[in-house]
């Protein structure tokens, strides 16, 4: 693994120097409130470290935004496509979020991006400043003068949250980059004399191909003004992105070259379209503005998106940017992530800080915005519609956030949650198939994972009291539980499980399916609807049918009811579990870990499991062929680079030794983060890595998200707060916790002595100090304690 240089480590704390002001001084819009307990004098938004992921499985990006804006404006390092001739390419996934910090050319800068996704979509409308020759290709990495790409250090870039910065150097331009909701804000200082000149290429994109772009426009409304829009079939199928683009500076002149000759023309062949024409269209188009060279001022532009038209993006440029200087946006930027930051107040080592508060603004990127300021959006079904009493967002990544992230905002933004609830809802009642959605972006359902998770969130929310129509939440949860033809549901439904020669997936199908149903079961019996609440009860038990006692391990079985045979519960190649091997999923059983244990052996056997898997070695061969597995996020067979494991450390506390979870969490915490350009073990995944880490840096985890408990762990810092949304705040006091000192001897809630194995959402809501009493060995008598929510105990 390659860690920072010094300079690199300098460069993490000290991140916008000139621009914006480090160690508490001014910022362009005045100066931010530092933290008490932060090192150095310094703040949470100067603590932050965006580059942290960049390199590697994190597939995060250093780019700006705001809290969970519609725009990420970042740089892209690199073009390689998703697939040529239909072939898949396996270098795109390293560019899911458009950046690797080991590259050293930067090809533009586009303004959507996911952060941390193991598949991708977007990278829209690509701008690049240059000077002298146009070149309408990007070149390439091993020859970048064949095309409008630049080089660049790693020395000359600057990355804060709101705030990017980079010397494009074989143009001498300076970019700064900042970002509103809505709005990408560029700063472009050129070397004196030289013609300014700026490319926008509305071909280029993340998971690029062939004919990924249907169509692109661009009219040149004045000489200060574009708009226009594009359209994509991705992993998105129909995404529509509008944009407005004001220039702070006169075009001289204009142009652009369609790089693939149209097949019609029809009688837009009477015009000379290639050269100052303000009408422009094609499907593969790269368009250039000259500004001129007669002064040194910067070139300053603002790209506003919208998903539902060109006056849609225009009213959120005029609202957002307008009349607004790019520091004064930098400012109000910077200003935004500090008010999101503050919420945690914490003492630790420099790294520790810097993760935490990185995992934060991880944590805070996505889902994002997807309306306009007039609250129009576009929905699933395509059509435009107002969010009325709610923002509507978009990018739910169901299969894993619904793990940590959304439980995260239950605790930190139950309002903000409430409105992602609200968001999911509407999509399920512009869905044709009556479907929550699965993995859906920019008004589009993709379809991607298993599951039905939007259930989850759903029930967490009504769990934890956030303000949701609990008949209406069930009665989307309900329909999306039962399309027939979704994902070999109705096989589910006939025989219990879904048979291994149906579905690749089957066994992860089925035990995934089997807490959805829970989830629903739970939400029924919130809302007084036992009938409801009996079936998915009965449902959510279905994880006894692929669980095959003679192994102690979940197996796929026939629709025979054999058990699939040439069965490896290490191998994750074809053996009935997505992105996972039964080793780890046969863990997946959060509605009912204490039925789990029964059925594996008891006691003694679940323990021995859970042993094995931190300890024992997975060999190379068993995940060669899977993508999102990969060494780095292995603790022995236990894999914390993907989302299905997330809660198996935690398990401990259903059994008789729940010390070893203050053991396990904490080397999980030590190995997979670090503060350097790769110390995330495995993608983001749209702030899912990260949630997992700020729950367990508090001391406690969501196992089974639809109750209203967080497991007990083991603090990981000596002193964590947590300002609540309610205005009370919870401290969380673990003096003395180390390495070495990282056992737990006793709790103390309020000053009481507290001995259960997990804590309330309402224990936490009501504020106060959670305070643990840390030893450097492990409180073996310490084994009483109601142990958390398991479903066989309420039967």
């Amino acid at each position: 693994m390659k860690h920072y240089s010094m300079k690199h480590l300098i460069l993490s704390i000290v991140l916008v120097a000139a621009a914006i002001g480090v160690r508490g001084q001014a910022s362009p819009a005045g100066q931010v409130k530092t933290t008490k307990h932060a090192p150095a004098g310094l703040s949470p938004v100067e603590l932050v470290n965006p580059i942290i992921g960049t390199n590697g499985m994190g597939h995060t990006f250093p780019g700006a935004c705001v809290p969970h804006g519609a725009v990420q404006l970042s740089p892209d390092t690199d073009t390689v496509p998703h697939n040529v001739n239909g072939a898949y390419q396996p270098g795109a996934y390293a560019y899911c979020a458009g950046y690797q910090y080991r590259d050293s050319t930067i090809v533009g800068f586009s303004h959507t991006h996911m952060s941390g996704t193991g598949h991708s979509d977007l990278g829209d409308i690509l701008l690049m400043p240059f000077t002298g020759k146009r070149r309408a290709h990007p070149g390439t990495a091993a020859n970048p003068d064949a095309g409008y790409r630049s080089r660049f250090s790693h020395d000359t870039e600057r990355a804060t949250p709101g705030y990017y910065e980079v010397l494009l150097a074989d143009y001498g331009v300076k970019a700064r980059l900042t970002a509103t909701e809505r709005v990408g804000v560029h700063a472009y200082a050129y070397p004196a004399g030289e013609n300014r000149q700026l490319l926008v290429d509305l071909q280029h994109g993340i998971y690029n191909y062939d004919g990924k772009t249907l169509w692109a426009s661009i009219r040149v409304e004045n000489d200060t003004l574009l708009t226009g829009y594009r359209v994509t079939n991705g992993w998105a199928r129909v995404n529509y992105t509008y944009f407005a683009i004001s220039f702070s500076r006169p075009i001289k002149q204009y142009g652009h070259e369609e790089l693939e000759r149209p097949k019609y023309t029809g009688f837009w062949r009477k015009f000379d379209t290639r050269n100052n024409f303000p009408d422009i269209g094609g499907r593969k188009i790269v368009a250039f503005f000259e500004f001129g060279s007669d002064d040194s001022q910067e070139l300053v532009v603002k790209v506003a998106l919208s998903g539902v038209s060109a006056s849609g993006a225009l009213a959120n440029l005029r609202a957002e940017a307008s009349g607004r200087s790019f520091d004064q946006l930098a400012g109000l930027a910077r200003e935004k992530w500090a008010r999101e930051l503050d919420v945690i107040d914490a003492r630790g080592t420099d790294d520790q800080l810097a993760m935490l508060y990185t995992s934060l603004y991880h944590a805070l990127i996505n889902p994002s915005v997807y309306m306009d300021v007039d609250r129009q959006y576009r929905g699933v079904d395509g059509e435009a519609h107002a969010a009325d009493g709610f923002t509507n967002y978009t990018v739910f990544s169901l299969w894993d956030t619904y793990r940590a992230l959304h439980p995260l905002f239950n605790l930190l933004h139950p309002s903000r949650n409430r409105d992602m609830a609200i968001s999911m809802l509407s999509h399920q009642r512009q869905s044709v198939h009556g479907a929550l959605p699965v993995w859906s972006h920019m008004g589009n359902e993709n379809w991607c994972m298993i599951g039905y998770h939007a259930v989850s969130v759903l029930s967490d929310a009504l769990a934890k009291g956030v303000d949701i129509d609990p008949r209406q939440a069930l009665e989307a949860m309900v329909s999306s539980s039962n399309i027939p033809y979704y994902e070999n549901t109705g096989d589910y439904l006939q025989y219990g499980y879904v048979p291994a020669e149906r579905n690749g997936n089957s066994a992860s199908i089925t035990l995934e399916y089997a807490y959805d149903d829970w989830t629903i079961h739970a939400a029924a019996a919130r809302a007084g609807q036992p009938e409801v609440a009996e079936k998915y009860r009965q449902r959510a038990l279905s994880y006894r049918n692929v669980i095959d006692p003679s192994i102690g391990f979940a197996r796929p079985r026939l629709a025979n009811g054999d058990w699939k045979d040439n069965f490896n519960i290490l191998d994750t190649h074809g053996q009935g579990f997505i992105e996972g091997n039964s080793l780890n999923y046969t863990f997946h059983v959060p509605q009912d870990v204490a039925g789990l244990i029964r059925l594996t052996g008891g006691d003694k056997a679940f323990i021995a499991k859970l042993d094995s898997l931190f300890t024992t070695p997975l060999p190379d061969a068993f995940f060669e062929h899977t993508e999102d597995v990969t060494r780095e996020g292995l603790l022995g067979g236990y894999v914390h680079g993907n989302e299905p494991s997330h809660h198996v450390a935690y398990l401990y506390a259903w059994t008789s030794e729940p010390w070893k979870t203050q053991y396990w969490t904490r080397e999980i915490m030590n190995r997979m983060y670090r503060n350097n350009i790769d110390g995330l073990c495995g993608n983001d995944d749209c702030g899912q890595m990260s949630a997992w880490y700020l729950f367990t840096a508090m001391g406690f985890y969501p196992v089974c998200p639809g109750t209203d408990q967080y497991v007990l762990g083991a603090p990981y810092l000596p002193y964590l707060r947590v300002t609540l949304e309610n205005g009370r705040a919870l401290e969380i006091k673990a003096p003395g916790v180390s390495d070495k000192r990282r056992y737990v001897s006793s709790v103390r809630l309020n000053g009481k002595p507290y001995d259960k194995r997990y804590i309330t959402h309402a224990d936490i809501a009501a504020g106060g100090t959670l305070e643990f009493e840390m030893s450097a060995r492990p409180a073996t008598r310490r084994v009483a304690g109601e142990m958390p929510y398991s479903l066989s105990n309420e039967m």
